[in-house]
Parts: C-alpha cells; structure tokens; sequence
C-alpha cells in the first residue's frame, strides 16, 4: 500500500527545485551538458551562455557546430574564435552571403576543423537578374585557406569565385566537393565530386571548364551535371583527360525533367573534339551513367566503352519517361558496345505520384 501512494506521488518539477534554489541540472559534468547542447543548433547553444556562470562555457566544447537558416558568416566566424575544443564537424548554411564574410569564416574554420566542413550559400530568388552579374559568376572571388587537418570539404559558394590556395598541404583530406567552382592543385586526394550547373544561356561560360587546368591523383570521380539541355561530352572528356588514372566513376544528370533543349548555334556545337580525339583509360573498373536516351548520351556512352580499355561493368539507368520500346533499343543498341569481358547492367528510376522520379532503381532483366 506504501509503495503503491509512493508510485503515484507526483515527482517534483524542474519550477519546485528552482524555489528551492536547486540546479541540478548545472550540476552536471560538462561531458553530459555538452551531448544535450549537441541536440540543439549552435546559435541555440550558444544562448545557453546567458543562463548563468555555470554555463557560460559550455557550448565552446562542442565537437559538432550546426548553422541552418541562413546563418550570417561573420557570426559564425566570431563564435568559431572563440571556441575552445577540437571541431569534428562544422555545418553552415547561409543565403546571399558576401564573398567578405565567407572567406572570414572559412579562413577561422581552417585553422580549427579537424574532420568535416559543409558550407552553402544558397542564392535566393531576389537575386536572378538584377547586373546580370549573378548570372556570368563575377561576384568577386577569393583563394580558399587551406584546411590542414580537415578530411572532408563540402562547398556550395553559389555565384562566388573561388581560386586554390598556392601553398599549403591538404594533408588528411580524402573527399571533396565543390560546386560550380574551379580546381587546381590538392594532395592526399582519392575521391572528388564535381558538380557541373550549366545555365540555361552558356555565352562565355563554356562549361566553366576553362581554368580547370590540374586535378590530382583520384580513384574514384562523381560528376553531378545540371545541364538544362546542353550537351556535356567535351566536359567529361576534358576533365577525364586529366585524371586518367580513375577506377571509378559516376556521371549523374540532375535536371532530367527540363524540356528545355540547347538552341542552335551554341557553343556546345563547337566543342566536338571529344568525339574523335583519343584518351586511354587504363584502370577504369566501373562506371555508372543516367540517360535519357538522347543520341548525345548514347554518344558519349559508346565513347566510354572505347576509353576503358579494362571496363569489367557498366551501370546505365533510363529515366523513367522513356517508353518500352524505346528502353529495349536503346539496350540492344547500348550492349553492342561493350566487349565480352564486361557486364552490362540496366536500370531505371521509379516513379512517384507526383510525375517526379526518385532515386530508387530497378534492375531490367535480359
């Protein structure tokens, strides 16, 4: 009967030990309050500094700092200054950031990372047209610091220039990600994403493959392309050309829904040295590769079939708006390519509800 009406006592709230004059929960060891600040955003957190001396510290022994919603880089770099432990992972997310205020930020978090930094900056819709100079990517530019101990780099610097550091070693880095940018020089390299967004006017653009002169030593290569109805052979061309030595490789198209088609006279016209000149990839294993069944992809797959001279398995996977008929040509015709010593595989996107495919696939039979 005792321990029954002491079952259903109720338990004393957090409002009762705070009369009483009670924090228990300050009276935790800093290890505990720090995993119930990671639960927060950073800007959360560091609030907390305002609860009283005890906490006051506390958020700048982080391991993990998280910046959504259109954070501003300036604050991101004061809160990075003044913090205390090792960063394991940084995450920021601004929106139409100055290109001042993200080379500040990065350049604090360079000297304090030692594993991952994820940094957008997302452009929002009130930025389209205006100069006109969102659209050609002079927004200025700066050199990236070089980021000693960091093993994964992530950028997405919207309209932002963005040149290689000339000295300095990437010593620990092994992924990279760069969105619309252009690459130089990096070591201890193995794996990189390229993210190529085409806009739907190219002009002087072209690919924003000009200065794209040197990649390192990779064996594995992910090119994401927007292409908003160009074509893409002379890039792909061109930056295989500089890292012939991959083992694999991923080309995924992003904007496979666009009806938009690249207008005559084009610059993508002029550019078809790629289909002619010779490039010998001797350690290419494996490539996987999105169609929409145009006679340029299927071009620049038959190329790939010539360029890996030890292809063992290609992965093609058909966007889900071609019809059977045309899914079993294109097979036919896509197996012709290949040589015996390598396994053919098709594939294709299921589709939702909503007349938008994800990215869940299916493997087509014989």
């Amino acid at each position: 009967m005792g321990q029954s009406a002491a079952a259903k006592r109720p338990k004393p709230s957090a409002a009762a030990f705070a009369a009483a004059g009670e924090d228990r929960l300050s009276a935790l060891p800093d290890d505990v309050l720090v995993v119930i600040l990671l639960r927060l955003d950073t800007a959360a957190a560091v609030r907390t500094s305002a609860v009283s001396r005890r906490w006051r510290r506390v958020w700048a022994l982080l391991p993990e700092l998280r910046f959504p919603n259109g954070a501003d880089p300036r604050l991101v770099a004061s809160a990075l200054a003044s913090h205390e432990a090792a960063i394991s992972y940084l995450g920021v997310e601004a929106v139409d950031a100055a290109l001042e205020s993200v080379e500040a930020c990065l350049a604090v978090a360079a000297g304090r990372l030692s594993g991952r930094v994820i940094f957008q900056n997302r452009v929002s819709g009130g930025n389209a047209g205006g100069d006109g100079k969102e659209e050609t990517g002079d927004l200025g530019s700066f050199e990236l610091p070089c980021f000693e101990s960091a093993t994964t780099v992530s950028l997405d610097l919207g309209f932002l220039g963005l040149a290689m550091p000339l000295a300095g070693v990437f010593a620990r880095l092994t992924d990279l990600s760069l969105s619309q940018q252009l690459l130089k020089r990096f070591q201890a390299l193995l794996s990189l994403q390229i993210s190529l967004f085409y806009p739907k006017d190219i002009g002087s653009f072209q690919y924003a493959m000009e200065e794209l002169t040197k990649l390192p030593c990779l064996t594995s290569l992910a090119i994401m392309i927007r292409r908003n109805g160009h074509t893409f052979g002379a890039s792909l061309f061109h930056v295989l050309r500089m890292c012939s030595d991959i083992r694999n490789l991923v080309v995924l198209l992003l904007d496979l829904e666009e009806p938009f088609m690249c207008p005559s006279g084009c610059v993508c016209g002029h550019s078809m040295d790629w289909n002619t000149e010779g490039l010998t990839l001797n350690f290419l294993q494996e490539v996987a590769i999105d169609m929409e069944g145009t006679d340029h992809q299927v071009a620049v797959v038959k190329r790939l079939f010539t360029w890996a001279v030890v292809l063992k398995r290609m992965q093609i996977t058909f966007h889900p708006s071609l019809s059977e008929c045309k899914v079993r040509e294109l097979r036919q015709m896509l197996s012709s390519f290949s040589g015996p010593e390598t396994r053919v595989e098709f594939y294709m996107y299921h589709t939702s509800g909503t007349m938008k495919f994800d990215r869940k696939r299916y493997l087509l039979g014989p």
